[in-house]
């Protein structure tokens, strides 16, 4: 039974597809120590419930909270560093400021009254541990509920243990009607009857029922993964295999014995797979989180032909090894992290194949993906791109993890972190960036083009964090190393971030100066991307040096180009560029109109810093045409954007101009009272409404009754050039913020 509640409601948890038996003793109890305990942990053995646990209490709770429950799900986890970047990527905070991200975590949060999830922390004990002391003494109204088979450790800690489920004891025949007093019994029929249609208890298979769950030490997941095989099996033929071999797995391993119970389970579920389905199996625990049919039937190997692997995934679905996950686009399927696990540890065990030589394909697979991202990035269907990236980002971190930790495996790395960063810099993952490309740049220290290329990548990204003066120093390195290997368009790169760095720092004569080299020179070259990026950039210089016309024309034609290329991203940034000179110039209605549409794209390519900037500009259209109260409204939406981002635009202090008359104005009307009122309603509606309906709500608050932008003209003929085709060359340039 899905809860309809858990896909509407404040934060982020999965919803509850599955009926929750039994724990409502245990759910109120974490749900009274959470009421006067800020930290509480979920203890147990694998297979216990722990999760099930946290996600029912959570959803319970996610009302009493201002903002909502937010579960982290860290399997995919493998490293400490990556902790707050997961935490930071599930509650929506966009990294982008120049400050440690654990600063950044504890101001976000500092402010906000949520109860954090975090799911899994047993590989991580010493490292969630830390992070979870530092926020709780930084945000008052954060509670935090973990799950782990070992205990954080903490002096603050409330701990809870999850057990199996009681089971019989073969005491004799069981009443039908035991379901009742046994929730091992409940849980076995319920998912029995999901799979056998019409499957109920009764006085012939009762019997059987409660030897299968005791036999299983009523432990939930071993019990679903038994209910499963009744697509292919009686309930006897069941009973049966539970027999003296299982009692064997569980008896000859020196570990405890639920634990053994629910490896006996997997080695037992692991026999009643075919040689080709338990091949597949071990293979497929290379991937982290989901993965696609595309993907396990190219990791899969040679031996396993793609016609065989469809059916081996579907045999694998039944027996409940692999499992769905819901969402848009194709079918993705997924290992639970303890069943993964166990492939692996098969895998190390047989030898039937070097564990690096399937890594190598799994990366192949993520290697390849990317380079067709990059070389599609600019043209139509960026934001499926982005999506579908975002839904593979555990498999690139492994990918990347083993191209920088395997010998001989670097330079794929470097070019797998160069090809990923429009990504980041679109979706605001700048400290991940930065982290991988640093990583890369220190495993390839030798002057190629490869590396040139990444240093104008990692240059791009730290343009976003608002360090002028250091992004003009890396530009210059970027520049010269590009001369150095021979590479003209990475070094006409070099120049354009130049012009973007002393734009950046209001260095306007010398951002002139970069910019009008590099819409030469990238023309030149026939780099038509290039050009249109430098001409929206020109476009700001223009207008700020006073020639509000030539910024006009600037803009247009950059985003005609765009258009005629079917690019979204820097459309976006022509638009916020065309309604800031339509607002410098006092038309109201079109600055309303480009701004509208900037932050429609915006929303749908997850921009959240365009979607600031847009809001914000909106703010000073609102107050300019003298409603104070919209205004008002606007910034308060504004300000809760630009705390997902970690902080507000630096440097470029003409993005900043309008902030200060804009709350003048709105506070002479409204009152003090009045205003903050209205601040709080903006930023009320931007932190309550589903990310799925934020788009129509910020249409009905933000751009009603403003028109829409003009249609562009045609692309001027000197705009031509084409991105190279994957693999035939370094990855070109990163898509950089204007």
């Amino acid at each position: 039974m899905t809860r309809s509640r858990s896909r509407r409601g404040k934060g982020r948890l999965p919803a509850e597809t599955t009926a929750f038996i039994d724990r409502e003793t245990d759910a109120a109890e974490v749900k009274r120590r959470l009421s006067t305990a800020r930290l509480v942990t979920l203890t147990g053995v694998g297979g216990a419930g722990k999760t099930r646990l946290a996600v029912h209490v959570a959803d319970e709770l996610r009302w009493t909270f201002a903002h909502g429950a937010w579960l982290v799900d860290l399997t995919a986890v493998t490293d400490a560093a990556w902790l707050e970047l997961a935490v930071a990527e599930t509650i929506g905070l966009e990294d982008q400021s120049d400050h440690p991200l654990s600063e950044v975590l504890a101001e976000y949060l500092s402010g906000r009254e949520l109860l954090l999830v975090l799911d899994n922390c047993e590989h991580l004990l010493d490292a969630c541990a830390r992070f979870v002391d530092r926020v709780l003494r930084r945000a008052p109204a954060l509670r935090v509920l973990c799950t782990s088979r070992q205990p954080l450790g903490m002096v603050s800690e409330h701990i809870w243990d999850v057990l199996p489920f009681p089971v019989p004891r073969r005491a004799g025949r069981l009443p039908a009607d035991n379901d009742s007093r046994y929730a091992a019994v409940t849980l076995f029929a319920a998912r029995a009857a999901a799979v056998v249609a019409g499957f109920t208890l009764s006085g012939e298979n009762i019997d059987a029922v409660a030897d299968i769950c005791t036999r299983l030490d009523g432990l939930p997941l071993a019990i679903e993964l038994a209910a499963a095989q009744l697509r292919v099996r009686t309930i006897e033929q069941l009973a049966a295999g539970l027999g003296d071999r299982f009692r064997l797995l569980v008896s000859r391993q020196a570990t405890p014995r639920h634990h053994r119970t629910l490896t006996a389970t997997f080695a037992w579920s692991f026999t009643l797979c075919s040689p080709e389905e338990q091949r597949l199996w071990m293979r497929l625990s290379v991937f982290h989180e989901s993965f696609s049919a595309a993907a396990a039937r190219y990791v899969s190997g040679a031996d396993l032909p793609d016609s065989v692997v469809v059916e081996l995934l579907s045999g694998l679905l039944d027996k409940s090894v692999l499992v769905r996950t819901a969402g848009p686009g194709p079918v993705r399927y997924r290992l639970l992290e303890s069943i993964r696990q166990y492939g692996l540890e098969r895998l190390h065990a047989t030898g039937a194949e070097p564990a690096a030589a399937l890594a190598g394909r799994h990366r192949d697979w993520y290697l390849d993906l990317a380079r067709r991202f990059r070389a599609e990035w600019f043209g139509p269907g960026q934001a499926d791109w982005l999506r579908r990236i975002r839904s593979e980002q555990a498999n690139f971190r492994a990918a990347l993890d083993f191209c920088l930790s395997e010998p001989g495996e670097a330079a794929a790395g470097l070019e797998l972190a160069t090809c990923l960063t429009p990504y980041w810099q679109v979706r605001g993952r700048i400290h991940e960036g930065r982290y991988w490309l640093e990583r890369a740049l220190d495993r390839n220290p030798q002057a190629t083009p490869a590396r040139a290329a990444a240093v104008v990548a990692h240059c791009a990204i730290g343009l976003i964090r608002g360090d002028p003066a250091t992004s003009m120093a890396e530009a210059r390195r970027a520049e010269e190393l590009a001369r150095d290997v021979g590479e003209p368009r990475l070094a006409v790169d070099g120049r354009h971030l130049l012009g973007m760095a002393a734009l950046l720092g209001n260095d306007l004569p010398a951002a002139r100066e970069w910019l009008e080299s590099a819409v030469a020179d990238h023309t030149r070259l026939g780099d038509g991307v290039g050009a249109a990026e430098a001409r929206c950039a020109l476009a700001m210089v223009a207008l700020l040096t006073g020639d509000p016309t030539g910024a006009a024309a600037l803009a247009e034609q950059s985003r005609a180009y765009c258009e005629s290329r079917g690019d979204q991203w820097w459309r976006c940034w022509t638009l916020t560029t065309s309604g800031y000179v339509a607002l410098r110039s006092g038309d109201l209605a079109a600055a309303a109109g480009y701004t509208c549409r900037a932050a429609e794209l915006a929303q749908e390519l997850g921009s959240v810093m365009i979607q600031a900037l847009s809001v914000e500009r909106l703010a000073w259209v609102a107050s300019n045409q003298g409603d104070q109260q919209r205004a008002a409204r606007l910034l308060g939406a504004a300000d809760e954007i630009w705390q997902r981002l970690g902080q507000r635009m630096r440097g470029a202090l003409f993005w900043q101009r309008g902030d200060a008359p804009t709350e003048a104005r709105a506070l002479a009307a409204l009152g003090e009272v009045g205003y903050r009122a209205e601040f709080r309603r903006g930023a009320a509606l931007r932190r309550s409404v589903p990310h799925n309906a934020r788009r129509r709500a910020m249409s009905r608050t933000s751009c009603a009754s403003w028109p829409s932008p003009p249609v562009p003209r045609s692309p001027p003929g000197s705009s031509g050039g084409t991105r190279p085709s994957a693999g035939s060359g370094p990855p070109r340039r990163p898509s950089r913020s204007g």
